[in-house]
């Protein structure tokens, strides 16, 4: 990883120009997502590509002062940031790489092998005791409606949660899976999601 959690994401944005902070009220109900669309196909008329600022809405409505970074990785630059590369085709000629291994024929294959499979070990989940997401724990009078959940379309059925990691374990083979599927919000309690079984 290239950053250690996202308060070092944020410095190293706002250090090389790549985040605009918004300090002025803004609702998460359809005008986050407004701006977002304006700012990035802004950039892609004026550029010729999209991109744009991050963006980091410092004072949402009925947020309770929790900020909203938006637009994060919307342009080339910042992905290659966010993944510590010079070029995407970097990544691209990792994962080939993966795709591409071969069982190795002897001692010295299997320890040309050992730097790619401690790379690969980095991307496993690891259970910690504690961590910066454990600063704030609510056990009551929780409330889904608390944090500044995003209507992105009008026609949309209502506030959704659009990219979380959703992590399942199959209970039969305890095999895992990470996805992102929209979770809508219903009430303060209660969310849904949708994804498939494959």
């Amino acid at each position: 990883m290239a950053f250690d959690d996202l308060r070092d994401w944020l410095s190293a944005l706002d250090k090389a120009g790549e985040l605009k902070r918004i300090r002025t009220e803004v609702d998460p109900i359809l005008e986050i997502t407004e701006i977002a669309d304006r700012v990035s196909k802004g950039a892609a008329k004026k550029y010729g590509r999209p991109g744009g600022p991050a963006l980091l809405f410092e004072n949402v409505k009925g947020g309770n002062g929790v900020p909203v970074l938006i637009n994060q990785f919307g342009s080339e630059r910042r992905m290659q940031m966010a993944l510590g590369v010079d070029s995407l085709d970097e990544i691209a000629e990792r994962i080939r790489q993966l795709l591409n291994m071969k069982s190795p024929e002897g001692f010295l294959e299997k320890l040309k092998m050992l730097p790619m499979l401690a790379d690969m070990g980095k991307f496993f989940p690891k259970v910690v005791p504690t961590g910066p997401c454990k600063e704030v724990i609510k056990k009551e009078n929780f409330s889904l409606l608390d944090f500044p959940i995003l209507q992105c379309w009008p026609q949309d059925g209502g506030r959704f949660i659009t990219l979380p990691c959703v992590i399942t374990r199959d209970p039969k083979t305890g095999k895992r899976n990470t996805g992102m599927y929209r979770i809508q919000i219903y009430d303060a309690t209660t969310a849904g999601m949708h994804w498939q079984r494959q």
